[in-house]
């Protein structure tokens, strides 16, 4: 019975994982459409940082 409740509590740990990380891919790709929506002449900032940390991530 303790077996389970560990593998309970791991299942859970993976599945906050698998939520916080989709939230960031979702996050990233709407970024990327916001960007391929914007007009050619208009320049819009971004924090290049944040940027190559969420594909680094995504990456691996």
């Amino acid at each position: 019975m303790a077996k389970l409740e560990e593998n309970f509590k791991v299942l859970g740990k993976n599945v906050e994982s698998i939520n916080k990380q989709s939230a960031r891919a979702n996050n990233t790709v709407q970024r990327m459409l916001l960007h391929a929506r914007s007009k050619a002449d208009e320049m819009v900032s971004t924090n290049l940082n944040s940027l190559l940390d969420e594909y680094l991530t995504l990456s691996y």
